[in-house]
């Protein structure tokens, strides 16, 4: 079994899967007209074909019916005077592209040809002069391997002509054979069909490149996105592995030490007799150890919780999120937009003002943070400002997070930072157009 060709036909799938219902009904109709188009490179000729052979027919059966009313003699029989028929026919018929004519009665006499020593002979009759006498037109080409072919076969290429002749009566008396050369008649055609045929190939050339590059920029989107899916999974591995160490560090620094202190406090008081003030004292310390124990597993459980975004929206939690904590630094916050965005921009934007903030509390020793979130008309910016002092570093796996967050959304992260001047983040998410209030009130 092939093994290569596995992942070429997932990416393709995956592609017409990108195309949606437009791109697939586009594609569907582009193969469509290009069947239809090479249809029509073979039905055009032939139609062409046909009204050419019908152009040739009315004009020879005008001809005849013009020698037929100005010369034909009462009666078409051996020996009738056919000598004024004769000269109207050749007027009429012979040149140009006719080279030979050819009139058969009934038993399949020549009564007259421009052949004269085929005038008075008869053949056995042919199935398309039989037609003819029973008032069939019919047209093919000349095979000249009869009998009655004898002095036509070094004439090149023929194309033979069969028209009944009418009397005054309406009834059907000879039968007109008219040889016309089939090279002027090919040449025509061909040219038909090689201009029918470059312009089906133009257009069909069109089609190709217009379906190529279609399918070359979702196969590129497909890679795309499927590259920034990994690159997002490995950063969510990351995050879930950074939580996972820091949530054990956290149980073991702020609540497993804090209790042991805890537990060796208690036994002390069991153990020792302390002045009244002194146990008071110890007391009070075990309390605040017990304090920052019970905050400490608060605030964990607050970050193992879902994100507030999904409960109260991202105006509330950004509200929140300047309440929360102590005097300092001090957070001011400025909300000017009154339009719901898309959950996932929602959950970007808060995530970075939350790690933007966090950064500033943790590393920059800030004492004021200036956020806000502005409605631009075509973008959602979100900027965070703090006068901390600025810390050259590489960047760390959270803003790294974040970062993937937005650019998964189109979006994209700045982060400016000066000595002395404090460190500004802004992130910018372009927005589609209004999104569905009722999905985001909360």
């Amino acid at each position: 079994m092939n093994m290569r060709g596995r992942p070429a036909r997932r990416i393709y799938r995956a592609a017409w899967r990108e195309l949606g219902r437009l791109g697939r009904v586009a594609f569907v109709g582009v193969l469509l007209s290009g069947i239809v188009a090479v249809s029509l490179g073979f039905l055009v000729p032939s139609a062409v074909r046909d009204h050419l052979v019908t152009a040739r027919v009315d004009e020879l059966q005008r001809a005849v019916d013009a020698v037929v009313d100005s010369a034909a003699p009462s009666e078409f029989v051996p020996g009738a005077d056919l000598s004024n028929f004769a000269e109207a026919a050749r007027l009429r018929l012979l040149g140009g592209d006719t080279v030979r004519v050819k009139l058969w009665d009934s038993v399949g006499r020549i009564l007259w040809s421009d052949e004269e020593r085929l005038i008075g002979r008869r053949f056995n009759l042919q199935s398309d002069v039989a037609l003819a006498f029973d008032g069939e037109i019919s047209v093919e080409e000349a095979a000249l391997t009869d009998a009655e072919n004898e002095f036509e076969r070094d004439l090149g290429p023929l194309i033979e002509f069969y028209l009944p002749v009418r009397g005054a009566d309406g009834q059907i008396t000879a039968v007109f054979e008219v040889y016309q050369r089939l090279e002027p008649f090919n040449e025509t055609l061909g040219g038909v069909r090689a201009s029918t045929w470059v312009r089906i190939g133009s257009g069909l050339g069109v089609l190709a490149l217009f379906m190529g590059a279609l399918t070359l920029v979702t196969l590129r989107g497909v890679e795309r996105r499927r590259r920034e899916s990994e690159v997002l999974l490995r950063r969510s591995l990351e995050v879930r592995e950074a939580e996972r160490v820091r949530l054990a560090t956290a149980l073991h620094d702020d609540v497993g030490q804090p209790l042991y202190r805890l537990l060796y406090g208690l036994e002390a008081l069991q153990d020792s007799q302390l002045d009244p003030s002194d146990a008071a004292a110890e007391t009070e310390r075990l309390g605040d150890l017990v304090r920052g124990v019970d905050d400490t597993l608060r605030d964990e459980m607050r970050r193992l919780q879902t994100s507030p975004v999904d409960q109260q929206g991202l105006k509330s939690s950004l509200l929140a999120l300047a309440a929360d904590g102590d005097a300092q630094p001090v957070i001011s916050i400025d909300i000017e937009m009154d339009r719901g965005l898309e959950a996932v921009v929602e959950e970007a934007l808060y995530r970075t003002a939350r790690e933007a903030v966090a950064n500033a509390v943790k590393h920059s020793g800030a004492t004021k943070i200036d956020l806000r979130l502005s409605d631009m008309g075509d973008a959602a910016v979100l900027s965070v400002v703090d006068d901390g002092e600025w810390q050259q570093a590489p960047e760390g796996l959270g803003i790294a997070t974040v970062r993937g967050m937005l650019e998964a959304v189109g979006g994209d992260l700045d982060i400016r930072s000066k000595n002395g001047d404090g460190t500004t983040v802004v992130a910018r998410v372009p927005l589609k157009g209004e999104a569905d209030e009722s999905r985001h009130r909360r």
